[in-house]
């Protein structure tokens, strides 16, 4: 129990940071009798949801094995990937990857550095990766034959089809039928119950005869961590075996030997022109290697971006900013721009060509922050905050129209805003209350709208900045109090949190059509981009780029460009946003691996 318990607590932050919803827990232990409900009340009684986690795990780790078994199996249920952190080694907090046949022993790679040196060890986890990618490939080429069908440049009929697909079925689940008897007989004949006495998954992960370079702990066979290697491409044909390495059976495994395949170099395969299944492994390359290969550049199965132009520079004239701050994007691709310093929102078509400008100066306010697009009237008209004055001002897109203002008395500092419903909802923050504001437009007697308060969230937010939504109910809030962005229903309170301990400042927010969440980060100077469950997928603009304080980020409604205010250099900057062509490929797993 003292090493489980140790395990918890070397993997606390991380579990903090990834374990949403505390009550399933709860609940659990609760009906085995591990906790009564006072702690249960305590626990759900934390407003954020990570001090709720981190209560949970208190709770778990003083109550002893048995709420700790607990704890372990739902979350193994309900996050796999996680829970194997709390099968970790002990001693070094690293994976469980391999296995000491000599000491009958599961070790990571540093037990075997140091206590196992000469021992014979084998990879526990490669073959289950070639499986996986194995599968990857399978529903990869599905989709492939499926687009060209519904192109029509496809010859086969359905029949045809669907008997290769058949075929292609038969194929992977006599490939993983046979991994897994292979595994039990290596299992049964270590129990010495009948079945041979093969090392586990033999035919990918035992030694090799030549050396390889040990590589680092968090690489798999997917990862060409050396610098110093090119990723080949290893293509194989439909009929011929995987894998097929030649070993020595008694060679032992040394300080220059290992028996992990995402290090494996030396290796012997089947090639031919056609390709097959394992067309994305990537494998590091040497002298050693003695295949055929066909070098390719493996595609990134995140977004990425692309610099096209920028709008603007310093100045008062048309066309310039001076510390510009919102911006919103109008169904038509209309770009408005919250020229902060000159008192002014800023109007660009969708090329970027000025159009106009409209003075918020006019009517008494100062320093527009963030501007939303408003659909009610066939014309429409954006809603810009003025937090210095507690100001929401409603302003025509047509210079025919009247400037129309809106005066919220009980709001000293009303910062970010966003609409939704064609703005029939609109949601607020006030960051001097460390509130989020939503209102629903109402008719009156007279047959005109008043926006009337509907829900307010308090609690949850330690300075909510910049708001913005997915076009589903769900509204992205940053919050650069505590370095997150909180998702929140528009009838409900926050179920989610993300960026936690990642992100430093966050202000602009945006969300693309498949749910990942880009976050610009002013004091970081980059934008990151996260999957819809959380997870941090990739750096989309990097400090490098050369971006300064970024501000509001916004998507054009057809997602092919992204738009960022560059604060710092008093500016527009717009890319070509690339999404990728395999959904399929953005899991937990592969962006961890």
């Amino acid at each position: 129990m003292a090493s489980e318990l140790h395990l918890l607590r070397s993997n606390r932050e991380e579990l903090v940071a990834k374990i949403r919803f505390v009550k399933p827990f709860l609940d659990r232990l609760l009906q085995y009798e591990e906790i009564v409900q006072e702690e249960y009340d305590a626990t759900v009684a934390n407003m954020i949801p990570q001090d709720r986690a981190r209560a949970l795990l208190d709770m778990v780790e003083a109550k002893g094995r048995g709420a700790f078994r607990h704890f372990r199996e739902h979350l193994k249920k309900v996050n796999p990937e996680l829970e194997e952190v709390l099968h970790r080694c002990s001693s070094h907090n690293l994976r469980l990857k391999l296995y000491c046949e000599k000491c009958e022993l599961l070790l990571c790679r540093d037990c075997r550095s140091e206590d196992h040196k000469d021992h014979r060890c084998t990879s526990v986890v490669a073959e289950g990766d070639v499986i996986r990618r194995e599968f990857t490939a399978f529903k990869r080429e599905n989709r492939k034959i499926l687009m060209e069908h519904r192109k029509g440049s496809s010859d086969c009929d359905i029949e045809n089809m669907r008997r290769e697909a058949n075929d292609r079925m038969r194929i992977l689940k006599e490939r993983f039928s046979a991994k897994v008897d292979e595994e039990y007989r290596w299992f049964l004949g270590q129990l010495g119950v009948g079945g041979g006495t093969l090392s586990p998954a033999q035919s990918v992960s035992s030694i090799a005869t030549s050396g390889s370079v040990v590589g680092s702990e968090t690489n798999d066979i997917s990862d060409c961590a050396d610098p110093t290697t090119t990723p080949l491409s290893v293509v194989t044909s439909a009929n011929a075996d995987i894998y097929q390495y030649e070993e020595d059976e008694e060679t032992c495994v040394t300080d220059d030997q290992t028996t992990l395949c995402d290090d494996l170099q030396n290796v012997h395969l089947n090639v031919d022109a056609s390709l097959d299944i394992l067309e994305d492994v990537c494998l590091p390359f040497d002298d050693n290697t003695t295949n055929v290969v066909r070098e390719t550049e493996t595609p990134k199965p995140f977004p990425t971006v692309e610099f096209l132009h920028s709008l603007g520079e310093f100045g008062i004239a048309k066309g310039q900013f001076h510390d510009p701050k919102g911006l919103a994007i109008s169904p038509k691709g209309t770009i408005i721009v919250a020229d902060t310093g000159n008192h002014r929102a800023q109007i660009f078509d969708t090329d970027g060509k000025w159009e106009r400008e409209i003075s918020v100066a006019q009517r008494g306010s100062t320093f527009p922050t963030s501007v939303a697009f408003r659909s009610i009237h066939p014309s429409g008209d954006v809603l810009v905050t003025c937090p210095f004055r507690g100001d929401l001002l409603q302003l025509p897109l047509s210079s025919s129209a009247t400037k129309k203002i809106l005066r919220r008395r009980r709001v000293s500092l009303c910062y970010g805003v966003t609409a939704l419903d064609k703005g029939n909802t609109v949601v607020m923050s006030e960051t001097v209350n460390n509130t989020v504001v939503t209102y629903s437009r109402k008719p009156n007697a007279a047959g005109q709208g008043r926006y009337i308060e509907t829900n307010r969230y308090k609690g949850s937010f330690c300075k909510p900045l910049n708001i913005n939504t997915d076009g589903l109910a769900n509204i992205y809030v940053s919050d650069i109090g505590d370095g997150t962005v909180k998702v929140l229903k528009t009838e409900g309170p926050v179920i989610a949190t993300i960026g936690w301990g990642f992100l430093r400042q966050p202000t602009g927010v945006c969300v693309d059509r498949r749910g990942n969440v880009i976050v610009a980060d002013k004091m970081k100077n980059t934008l990151e981009i996260f999957a819809r469950e959380g997870h941090h997928l990739n750096t989309l603009i990097p400090k490098e780029e050369g971006l300064k304080n970024p501000q509001e980020i916004a998507l054009t409604p057809d997602e092919t460009r992204l738009v960022v205010v560059d604060g710092g250099h008093n500016c527009v900057k717009v890319y070509r946003y690339n999404l990728p062509g395999d959904v399929d490929m953005l899991t937990n797993k592969d962006i961890r691996d």
